[in-house]
């Protein structure tokens, strides 16, 4: 079975081939952001598609690196993951919460804040099945 490492590269997704022993070769420039920002954290669906987490949201790559769209999310997100009953929901990790009255959370003084905010998506693509998570 061919595998394939994804690395955000700015605005632009690298990708690898990953041989047997672990290391990787033939670095190519695999696809690009269209709609804006850089890439932080991926999944992968059972078809091939690449879902980026950005700033605007999920970027959607096909498995020819082709840019397919945008699932637009409320804050920046920064890590996304296929979970759930048939691996048909996708979690996104964004920067930011709000508190019990819809006021964004501050921090005190000299704290840095790291709060974040799951949004949880109902898909109809199913999660790569390759792996248990």
């Amino acid at each position: 079975m061919k595998k394939t490492l994804y690395v955000t590269n700015g605005p632009v997704i690298a990708a690898f081939d990953v041989q047997a022993d672990g290391t990787v070769k033939n670095q190519r420039e695999f696809g690009k952001l269209e709609g804006g920002g850089n890439g932080d954290g991926m999944a992968i669906d059972a078809a091939g598609r690449l879902y980026v987490s950005t700033n605007r949201g999920v970027q959607v790559l096909g498995p020819d690196g082709k840019y397919l769209g945008l699932i637009p999310t409320p804050r920046p997100g920064i890590s996304t993951a296929f979970s759930g009953p048939g691996k048909k929901t996708l979690y996104v990790a964004c920067r930011g919460a709000v508190d019990e009255r819809a006021r964004r959370f501050q921090t005190p003084p000299g704290e840095r804040n790291i709060t974040t905010t799951i949004y949880k998506i109902r898909m109809t693509a199913q999660g790569f099945k390759g792996r248990p998570k």
